[in-house]
């Protein structure tokens, strides 16, 4: 009688079969590791944005950069420093928004005048939208 076992190709096979598959989850698994520490960055960033604008409209962040226009009014506050290591730079100015619709009298189309500021670090961006000095 012959003695049943497996042959050389049959364990080469094998073998490789597990090293492919060994590959595409160790693969997987470093994806997972920088997609989690992206994730991290960027919510810290965030975090780091929100500070950031809470302090421009606390008015505690260092002196600004000021700019006016022809006729000496406030065009532009611009802040710029650096906060946990972070480079930042935040910026107040004032536009138009939509009015809110409410109430049976609101108009549709209207604006509003408010003041935004605009924080920007590690390439991301956050917006607050304020009352315009002196509104209502």
């Amino acid at each position: 009688m012959r003695a049943r076992g497996f042959t050389l190709l049959e364990v080469v096979l094998a073998l490789i079969i597990l090293s492919v598959f060994a590959t595409v989850c160790l693969q997987l698994r470093l994806e997972g590791l920088r997609a989690g520490r992206a994730l991290a960055e960027s919510q810290r960033t965030q975090r780091l944005l929100s500070d950031v604008l809470d302090l421009a409209r606390a008015r505690m962040l260092p002196a600004p950069r000021v700019e006016r226009d022809d006729a000496g009014r406030v065009e532009r506050v611009v802040w710029e420093g650096e906060r946990a290591g972070v480079a930042f730079t935040c910026v107040e100015d004032e536009t138009d928004a939509p009015a809110p619709m409410a109430g049976p009298d609101a108009t549709p189309g209207a604006v509003v005048r408010v003041r935004r500021l605009t924080a920007t670090a590690a390439g991301q961006r956050a917006v607050l939208y304020l009352p315009a000095r002196g509104a209502p």
